[in-house]
């Protein structure tokens, strides 16, 4: 069973020019991951995804990365060993990236 998330507003501090290293923006996060059907009808039958919103967002917020695919890879990372997933993949998209395109995203997948 997959479980996935669709653009997680996470601010982050990301980017290689000095303006982008002041300045939080927006990112756009979707992550999937995989787990077994839950036994019950209970919470705490499943990974809560409540809580995986939460990681991401700190994670994203503390992380002060430069490049997206590091903010992708460590995100996927992070998820997988605090919730002892084995497939995990995240989708960091920075919006307004580029003059000419909509939005640059970093596509990872954790797979074990």
């Amino acid at each position: 069973m997959n479980i996935a998330i669709h653009q997680l507003e996470a601010p982050a501090i990301i980017g290689v020019h000095e303006r982008e290293r002041r300045i939080p923006q927006t990112l756009l996060v979707d992550v999937e991951f995989a787990v077994d059907p839950p036994s019950e009808d209970r919470i705490d039958a499943v990974v809560n995804y409540s809580s995986v919103v939460q990681l991401v967002r700190e994670h994203l917020r503390e992380g002060r990365f430069q490049l997206i695919e590091t903010a992708a890879m460590t995100t996927a990372h992070r998820i997988a060993e605090t919730f002892s997933l084995a497939h995990v993949r995240v989708r960091v998209t920075k919006p307004a990236a580029a003059s000419d395109a909509r939005s640059i995203s970093a596509d990872f997948t954790l797979s074990e």
